[in-house]
């Protein structure tokens, strides 16, 4: 991770967020309902709170949360492509 940043390696540290970055930047777009079961024991809240203070990801809210989508920003995208080697795209 030596291309990052040290603010995103921070955030990437941790397996939960990771996971959760890898599975919005994999298809680039993912309902919150889809990542809930997914990752089921993880706090989700708080993992796409850090990744979108981040600009990691953001977020196109839905009236029912479960439909809220969630999709990679360009500097998520850029994140992703440094970490290419350990995200099996």
């Amino acid at each position: 991770m030596a291309a990052l940043n040290l603010r995103t390696s921070q955030v990437l540290s941790d397996s939960n967020t990771r996971g959760i970055f890898e599975a919005v930047a994999k298809p680039r777009t993912i309902s919150v309902g889809e990542l809930r079961r997914s990752f089921p024991a993880v706090n989700l809240e708080q993992s796409i709170r850090t990744l979108k203070d981040a600009d990691l990801i953001a977020e196109n809210p839905a009236i029912i949360g479960d439909f809220t989508t969630l999709y990679v920003t360009a500097n998520g995208l850029n994140v992703a492509q440094a970490l290419r080697g350990s995200i099996r795209f």
